[in-house]
């Protein structure tokens, strides 16, 4: 955590015109590393008490790697990979997952400050039981229906994404074009959305494609 801390202090000194934010692991992710995947999916079928208490621990260990941002006055994102409906049922991440992203939106709220949160793959089934968690931005990744989340979220949340990772790796200029022509037109406008990856960039995308989108995004919002 400490090494963390020192990155993001650094990433605010180098960049100084748009906001830095922190992404910490949520406690499912937490818990799944400690548990592992497949032994704490099959205890919530098996064991529920057990996940609920394991998930009560890891949420204070979420709320607490947050509160470590406060003297670095970074943004909050929370990031789930493995809440993604491409690994459990929208019925467990109802019941052992959203209580506890709730109860970390509302500790911050208490404090003034907004999370963010972001969950892989596809979460469509679960939209909008994320956007009644409170968070303030949510990122969804390139399987969700942007159009969906548009439906769900709006006036309650800020969409962040999703054009395909893999166009950053293996796309077109062309393609990746037309990727981001596809989220601005389903994006409302003075929504506040955010045109980003649906997901992280993989470390090893070239960096002209990286420079592609910045350059794409900055033409095809003012045409938009």
């Amino acid at each position: 955590m400490p090494v963390y801390l020192e990155a993001i202090a650094e990433a605010k000194k180098t960049i100084t015109d748009s906001i830095v934010s922190g992404v910490l692991a949520g406690p499912w992710t937490i818990g799944i590393g400690l548990r592992g995947a497949s032994e704490l999916i099959r205890d919530a079928m098996k064991d529920p008490d057990y996940v609920h208490e394991l998930m009560r621990f890891c949420t204070q260990m979420s709320i607490r790697f947050g509160e470590a941002l406060y003297p670095l006055k970074a943004g909050l994102s929370y990031s789930e990979a493995p809440a993604s409906c491409s690994l459990i049922s929208p019925k467990m991440y109802r019941t052992f997952i959203s209580p506890y992203h709730k109860q970390i939106v509302d500790h911050f709220k208490e404090n003034k400050v907004g999370v963010g949160l972001h969950i892989c793959g596809y979460a469509d089934p679960i939209l909008e039981d994320i956007v009644n968690t409170g968070v303030t931005n949510i990122s969804i990744d390139a399987p969700s229906d942007l159009a969906k989340a548009v439906e769900v979220s709006r006036g309650k949340a800020v969409l962040i994404g999703n054009v395909s990772t893999n166009l950053f790796f293996s796309g077109s200029r062309e393609e990746m074009k037309q990727a981001i022509s596809n989220c601005l037109d389903i994006a409302p406008k003075d929504s506040g959305y955010i045109l980003a990856s649906g997901c992280e960039v993989p470390g090893v995308a070239p960096p002209e494609k990286v420079d592609w989108f910045m350059e794409l995004a900055n033409e095809l919002s003012i045409s938009a």
